[in-house]
Formats: structure tokens, sequence, C-alpha cells
């Protein structure tokens, strides 16, 4: 939840409130007061504006699959870790090939992924 919450904190801080993520602020009635945070915060990094939330919800997805399929073969829990970052990798290829919306950064590739690649190797060692 902390990886999850961490990533949405940062959308709506630091990312434009032209996002869809808004609406829900305003169906809330926060946007006034989220206003009045973000415009006393000075900017962050653009890579932990615009690719860290990535790598965070990745990694939130992967130990939420390793916690369900815990009992499954560690074969199982590979598989299902693995299909987020596998789609989040997905989307950022068929940006860079013009066939998705979207800005392609082999950043946020590597975000999706990274999760991933770290929990294979804490699982398999």
């Amino acid at each position: 939840m902390i990886l999850l919450m961490g990533g949405g904190c940062i959308y709506l801080l630091q990312r434009p409130a032209s996002l869809l993520l808004f609406r829900v602020t305003d169906a809330l009635g926060l946007t006034e007061r989220l206003d009045a945070v973000r415009t006393d915060l000075a900017a962050w990094p653009e890579f932990v504006v615009y690719n860290l939330p990535g790598a965070l919800w990745s990694g939130s997805y992967v130990l939420l699959a390793d916690m369900l399929f815990r009992s499954f073969p560690l074969s199982a829990r590979l598989l299902w870790a693995s299909v987020i970052p596998m789609l989040g990798l997905l989307s950022e290829l068929l940006q860079f090939a013009g066939l998705c919306p979207g800005t392609p950064d082999v950043l946020d590739a590597l975000c999706y992924v990274l999760p991933y690649i770290i929990y294979v190797i804490f699982v398999t060692r």
C-alpha cells in the first residue's frame, strides 16, 4: 500500500491537473486544498515526477501478486507477478512503434520491469 500511495501522492502533488486522477479530487471536493499544497511545493526532479510512479505501482502489484499466490508453485508466482510489469513494458513498446497513444520513454519501460527483476532475483535465490 505504501508504494501505491507513494505513486499516487507524486501524481497529486506534481503532475499536471489535466490528468484523469484530478477528476476524482474534484468529485471529492479536494481540489482547492490540493491546489494550495501544490503551489507551496518546489518542483521535483523529472525522474521522480514522470518515471518513479510507474516503478512504485509496478512494485506494489508485484508484492500483491506474491502475497496472493504465495502458496502456488514458484513458476506460477513468477507468471502472475509479471502481468503488470509486462503490460507496462508492452505499452511502452507499442508507443515506440506508434501503435499506442503516449510518449515513449525508455526510463518508463525500465521502471515498469525493474521491480519484477528485483523480485525474481529475490525469490529465486
